[in-house]
């Protein structure tokens, strides 16, 4: 049907009104949500990390929370803490999410392997929050005065030996019921399985654990340039004695090797150990405190190498090409990880039976016998010279491009 030119206008006016009504509708219904929701963000304002929530505050996006207030059924980053922190819980009885403000749980705390300086932020304030605190001496060692560690920590230290974590830590723990107790141990709490005894007996107690891990020598050792998922069972060399010459740490590393795997070797330490003869008479009287070094930990293997070849005709326990030791088999020391005095040096068991890496805490690794480019080109910068020199006490290696910090 033809329109006429007032017709058109008339249409054109209807048609705008129209629109007009519709944008209005979109513009109620969005003002009635918003008053609804006054506090959720834009998802352009979400993305950039900014949201407009009253006080006209910003944040950092997170991936558990929009930056909104919690409202039924939302996730918010702070629900999610409290719900892993009650998972954490009800798994292991041990809450390692926040400190708390009760007064009667047991911190065990993981000091590092260098100096006082290496504890966490945590771990201090959990200390400053404890009424006594007691450092673990047995297992592993801090080369520091007692007192460097009070001074920085603001409080008096006990020191706890072997005897009295094993047979008298009940009085820690009744303790450890009545106010905070803070245990110290160098390195990481659980590198030493005695301290997971402690655990289950502070659970047994009914008392609260909190757990706070620190740098240990099983990462440690990441430094030397081989790769950590590589490294098999750890391997613990224990000093010989007269009638008692284990070989089973020996066997242990072949295993390690067959499956090509590397072996981190830990050497004995004997903090307050009883003299045995002086025991036998009733006597109870402490030897002072020993630390096995790389040279007497390589001789041992060596000397279980040998001892098995005369018994048996062959040196190692495994078929040769699969994890078979000898002494020309190549092996890494380490002297002092984790510290500022870090030494590192890398050759076959032969060389490094000679070599002196200085003072202690000394560990070994075992290599696998096949090795990735990057191990290799790693390694290589801690090469031991192939050539000697002669000294008081025999030929010692020459230690060039060793890695010392």
């Amino acid at each position: 049907m033809p329109v006429s030119r007032g017709s058109e206008g008339v249409i054109l006016l209807s048609i705008t009104g129209q629109a007009t009504s519709l944008a209005l509708v979109i513009i109620l219904a969005l003002k009635v949500f918003l008053n609804l929701h006054p506090q959720r963000p834009s998802l352009l304002s979400h993305r950039a990390g900014v949201c407009g929530v009253s006080g006209g505050g910003s944040c950092i996006s997170r991936p558990f929370t929009a930056c909104a207030a919690p409202g039924p059924g939302r996730l918010t980053e702070s629900s999610f803490v409290r719900r892993e922190t009650k998972n954490s819980e009800t798994a292991s009885g041990i809450n390692t999410m926040a400190l708390g403000n009760s007064t009667n749980k047991l911190f065990i705390i993981g000091l590092g392997l260098g100096d006082p300086t290496d504890i966490s932020l945590k771990g201090l304030a959990a200390i400053k929050m404890c009424k006594t605190v007691y450092l673990e001496r047995y297992t592993s060692v801090l080369f520091c005065d007692v007192g460097d560690l009070e001074a920085l920590y603001g409080t008096k230290i006990e020191i706890a030996d072997r005897d009295f974590v094993e047979n008298n830590a009940d009085i820690m723990l009744q303790r450890a019921k009545e106010e905070n107790v803070a245990f110290l141990v160098a390195g990481s709490p659980l590198a030493a399985t005695t301290h997971y005894d402690l655990i289950l007996r502070a659970r047994d107690a009914g008392v609260s654990v909190h757990l706070i891990p620190n740098a240990s020598i099983l990462d440690a050792v990441g430094v030397v340039g081989l790769q950590l998922y590589r490294f098999g069972q750890t391997v613990s060399i224990p000093w010989f004695t007269e009638t008692w010459k284990p070989e089973s740490f020996v066997e242990n590393i072949e295993m390690n090797r067959k499956r090509y795997l590397h072996s981190l070797c830990l050497l004995d330490i004997q903090m307050k150990e009883p003299d045995p003869e002086l025991l036998a008479k009733g006597e109870t009287v402490y030897m002072p405190p020993r630390f096995m070094n790389l040279t007497t930990a390589v001789e041992q293997i060596l000397h279980v190498l040998k001892a098995r070849r005369i018994r048996t005709g062959k040196t190692s326990s495994v078929r040769r090409g699969w994890g078979s030791l000898g002494p020309n088999s190549y092996a890494v020391g380490i002297a002092r990880a984790g510290t500022s005095e870090m030494k590192i040096i890398y050759g076959t068991l032969e060389q490094l039976s000679r070599a002196n890496i200085g003072p202690p805490l000394h560990s070994l690794i075992i290599p696998a016998p096949n090795l990735h480019a990057m191990e290799i080109e790693a390694l290589r910068h801690f090469r031991v010279s192939n050539r000697t020199r002669a000294g008081k006490r025999g030929r010692r290696a020459r230690l060039v491009g060793t890695h010392q910090k």
